[in-house]
């Protein structure tokens, strides 16, 4: 594996491993719960195993669902199908009542290229964004869009 970001460095286990040290340093000593693939019931009744939950503690209110996909070189159908199981899960989440107010995030290793077949073609952010996910990608970790991801969990962290 290259270490350069262009590449394909952060896949998987790898891509939650280093946004959990992110969210952990935010929310290091303070009131809020990070929990790892807990167990969160959708508006369909299917239990989901979100990679990270972000709670109030003591009354355990979810403010926060991230969901991470680390998708490899590019292949076929493989992107494509990794979001669509990622808008499945945090759409069915965001439906439940009890939790539609929480903010949902896909966090995603690269975006789609050509070898991705009619990836390439999508506009990820706008169709995440029509069920109120916004989408990251962990390559963008030097520019704007990883500061103002930064950004939005240190304002959840002041706003409890």
């Amino acid at each position: 594996m290259k270490s350069d970001l262009g590449q394909y460095v952060i896949k998987g286990k790898m891509l939650e491993a280093e946004v959990e040290d992110t969210i952990l340093e935010i929310f290091y000593n303070m009131p809020f719960g990070v929990l790892k693939e807990e167990h969160v019931k959708g508006c369909s009744g299917k239990i989901w195993r979100p990679d990270f939950v972000i709670q109030t503690k003591p009354l355990n209110k979810i403010i926060a669902i991230l969901e991470c996909k680390g998708v490899g070189k590019p292949k076929s159908w493989q992107y494509h199908a990794q979001m669509c199981s990622a808008y499945i899960e945090l759409n069915d989440l965001r439906l439940n009542p009890e939790i539609s107010s929480a903010k949902y995030y896909l966090i995603v290793n690269r975006p789609p290229e050509r070898g991705d077949q009619t990836a390439s073609k999508i506009d990820y952010g706008k169709m995440f964004g029509c069920i109120n996910v916004k989408v990251y990608y962990r390559i963008d970790l030097e520019k704007e869009d990883w500061k103002s991801f930064l950004d939005e969990f240190w304002e959840i962290r002041d706003k409890y």
